[in-house]
């Protein structure tokens, strides 16, 4: 689970984590969007990424071989209006995505344009935790990696205009947003383009890494992070 303050950047952030992933690995992605439009929002940014430019500057053939990319690497779980997008909605598209298309990474963005329907006599922390479940046992089920983009509550604002920093106990309706996942990491705007990304929880440590925190400088341009200073080391472990 991944979150931040909105217009902190979760989602740019786990725009270029994805695309790293699949620069490396060549495996293909589903992105279950609830805020992104594919053919608009996500192709924009994803040609962005891939041709390290903004949009208006890409050439022809650049912009046609990253159409070719997206197409190859990318599915997309994008609702109409008539979608009544809760839970059982959202996992079988996943799980169509994984059949259909062999993909070993789901983006779940954001959590909270899930329709969230209870059962009569859950409290909404017990219906979390059954969910967050369930998510795991599909990853374990299909031997994908489960990725939630989830916003936190609202964090108190200090004079300078700045807000707190959240953690995964900031996540609206849940303590179990730091319980049950594997891995809990927050993105937090700094000053000017510099971001802080701070893996808060990391389940095996011998794996996948222990926590802690790196720099990063944000490009408008290319539309990419990058790891700054003496922290790298420790963010890349």
């Amino acid at each position: 689970v991944v979150t931040g303050i909105p217009g902190h950047g979760k989602s740019t952030w786990a725009n270029h984590f994805i695309c790293s992933l699949v620069e490396k690995h060549n495996f293909p992605v589903c992105f279950a969007s609830f805020e992104q439009s594919p053919q608009m929002d996500h192709r924009r940014n994803l040609r962005q990424w891939y041709c390290r430019k903004k949009i208006d500057y890409i050439e022809p053939d650049d912009l046609s071989r990253a159409d070719e990319w997206i197409d190859n690497q990318f599915i997309f779980i994008f609702p109409s209006y008539e979608d009544d997008v809760d839970l059982d909605y959202v996992v079988d598209k996943m799980a169509s995505a994984v059949i259909r298309h062999g993909v070993k990474v789901i983006v779940l963005d954001p959590w909270n344009h899930i329709q969230h329907h209870k059962p009569d006599g859950d409290t909404l922390t017990v219906y979390t935790g059954n969910a967050i479940r369930r998510l795991k046992r599909f990853a374990d089920k299909y031997s994908v990696h489960v990725m939630v983009i989830a916003h936190p509550v609202k964090m108190r604002q200090f004079e300078d205009g700045t807000f707190e920093m959240p953690s995964l106990y900031s996540i609206s309706d849940s303590s179990h947003w730091y319980n049950a996942p594997d891995l809990g990491a927050v993105i937090y705007k700094l000053e000017g383009d510099a971001a802080m990304f701070r893996t808060l929880k990391s389940r095996y440590h011998d794996q996948i890494g222990k926590p802690g925190q790196a720099r990063m400088l944000f490009s408008n341009h290319t539309g990419r992070f990058h790891v700054q200073g003496s922290e790298a080391d420790t963010f890349l472990d």
